[in-house]
């Protein structure tokens, strides 16, 4: 599970992958207001919740950025993060 290019974070996987919150929610088994406020950085993710993304996303979203992304950074290119 190796990803080599620029980390994303969770929305910009979403819309790449063309998945709606609410089914990638399913998919991890969380709800939807609980995985909207992970991406909106109202809430870390938990580290098993951060696991799972990052294995359904084949670590194309990595667990640092879920459990430690910086948010500020957020309206930041990926090269300038």
């Amino acid at each position: 599970m190796s990803y080599s290019g620029e980390p994303m974070w969770i929305d910009e996987w979403l819309f790449k992958e063309k998945i709606t919150i609410k089914a990638f929610a399913k998919k991890l088994n969380i709800s939807r207001q609980y995985l909207h406020a992970i991406i909106s950085g109202n809430r870390r993710g938990s580290p098993d919740i951060a696991k799972k993304i990052s294995e359904v996303t084949k670590g194309e979203v990595s667990l640092d950025e879920i459990l430690f992304g910086d948010r500020k950074m957020r309206k930041m290119p990926p090269k300038e993060r």
